[in-house]
């Protein structure tokens, strides 16, 4: 089980110019088990982000960018920085307000430090949706193609399709029900596979026909490069959301994924908070997961959110280590169960500034 605890600590809007505006947060969350390992390590991280964005008078356009920095305080060599811009556009098609599309570009730099600069990367999206609203519900049509390359691990980058489609149905109790049908394609053009070859060499043998010493097990690692690797997934998913009170509501939600004719064989690179993509890859294995949230609104823009969810994850081709000696994968396909708990607290200050 991770204990994760979120601290919003401080979370700042400023409204410095007409169409230009500034926000700022810092926030930190505490988890007991921060390589998701048997071997418990904590710690506690935090990230201070800066959102600057434009809005044309003219156009339906904006034009953003977030640097942020993000620390650990016992593990200062995975801190790193990360910076993203977004370009967005949205418009309705019809007085009515009915039918609106929406598209985005949008690009992410990461920098690590020290060893962990390997895993430096630049990734690019390109994201596009339709939205209509009807008598029976809001449907949510989207589609996004996502390119990522890691310039010092050639084996990490890939490629990213993914199209859903979320139905929205209100009802007059202030319930809602979300479903969701996906389908996502990751492909890895390949990933640096070895071999172990171990050779008996003998010695030359004595008169009587007997080796001169005892043979030697030389072992020998030959590096080869895998098929390419293709993870593709369906999921469906259905929530159940209520509002209790003005200021009180919660949701509960089943999420389910399938298999959808993956190939070739994929590694994840390790396991840490903080790039699921990079350690963890969701592709990489498929979700049995409920979760449930409750969000309280306070008073002078405090907010309180606690949420749990409880997980199986079972891996396509990922093979198990069962310990530190344990050199075949004697587990068999890996399999997780993730069990979570989030408690996060959050205010925001706006700040006003009158303009002469």
């Amino acid at each position: 089980m991770n204990k994760l605890i979120f601290f919003t600590l401080l979370s700042i809007t400023n409204g410095a110019i007409a169409q230009l505006s500034v926000s700022s947060q810092l926030s930190s969350f505490y988890t007991d088990n921060l390589y998701r390992s048997p071997q418990k390590t904590n710690d506690l991280v935090s990230s201070f982000d800066i959102n600057i964005t434009y809005e044309n008078s003219k156009w339906p356009l904006s034009l953003s960018f977030f640097p942020e920095y993000d620390s650990y305080l016992n593990h200062s060599e995975l801190n790193f920085w990360l910076g993203a811009f977004n370009i967005d556009y949205s418009t309705f098609l019809d007085k009515n307000n009915t039918w609106q599309i929406y598209g985005s570009f949008n690009g992410i730099g990461r920098l690590n430090r020290f060893d962990y600069t390997l895993y430096n990367y630049l990734q690019y999206q390109l994201l596009f949706a339709v939205y209509h609203e009807n008598s029976f519900a809001l449907h949510q049509i989207s589609y996004y193609y996502q390119v990522r390359n890691y310039s010092q691990f050639k084996v990490l980058s890939n490629s990213t399709h993914y199209l859903n489609w979320i139905l929205n149905k209100s009802f007059k109790t202030r319930t809602s029900v979300i479903t969701t049908f996906a389908f996502a394609s990751r492909n890895y053009n390949s990933q640096n596979g070895f071999m172990v070859i171990q050779d008996t060499l003998f010695n030359k043998k004595n008169k009587r026909g007997h080796h001169k010493h005892a043979p030697r097990i030389i072992t020998r690692v030959i590096p080869f490069d895998a098929k390419p690797v293709s993870l593709n997934q369906l999921s469906l998913s259905i929530r159940v959301a209520q509002n209790v009170l003005p200021n009180l509501g919660f949701f509960i939600q089943y999420l389910r994924s399938f298999n959808f004719f993956s190939s070739g064989t994929f590694q994840n690179f390790g396991s840490y908070l903080g790039d699921d993509q990079l350690f963890d890859d969701p592709l990489s294995y498929l979700n049995n997961e409920w979760s449930a949230q409750m969000t309280w609104l306070w008073a002078k823009n405090w907010q309180l959110k606690l949420k749990t969810n409880y997980n199986k994850k079972n891996y396509l081709n990922e093979k198990a280590f069962l310990s530190a000696t344990d050199s075949i994968a004697s587990g068999g396909l890996r399999k997780d169960k993730k069990w979570e708990f989030l408690l996060t607290l959050n205010r925001t200050v706006q700040i006003k500034q009158n303009l002469t």
